[in-house]
């Protein structure tokens, strides 16, 4: 009989609390984007290309009945791999993560920005 000190306890996983919100089975960010970035396209274009727009819903909808979070891994490896790094050009294969690309502004005299009595 197992120890129920070291047994450990599991809970189930529902795959629904995981998954993202989908249109027609393709996650809504990725959905919009299409459809928008089609509709642009043809209107700049040629309107008939409209007819088009359901070819790359269907085809990220393939994609996405295996894994439903497959596109959103792909887009967060392009916005790394392509954002500006400085430190690409020392490291080459090395990647750095930082939650801002800003510096902080260090203020040398709080005194200058006292508030001062209007009379």
């Amino acid at each position: 009989m197992p120890d129920p000190v070291t047994q450990i306890e599991t809970a189930p996983l529902f795959k629904g609390a995981t998954r993202p919100a989908c249109i027609l089975g393709v996650p809504t960010e990725t959905f919009v984007i299409t459809v928008l970035t089609g509709m642009v396209i043809s209107l700049l274009f040629w309107p008939p290309l409209m007819l088009l727009i359901p070819i790359p819903v269907w085809i990220f909808k393939r994609i996405t009945d295996r894994d439903d979070q497959v596109l959103y891994q792909w887009g967060i490896y392009f916005r790394t791999m392509i954002q500006n790094n400085p430190n690409r050009l020392v490291w080459r294969n090395s990647l750095s993560l930082s939650s801002s690309n800003r510096t902080q502004r260090v203020i040398l005299c709080p005194s200058d920005f006292s508030i001062k009595d209007h009379k």
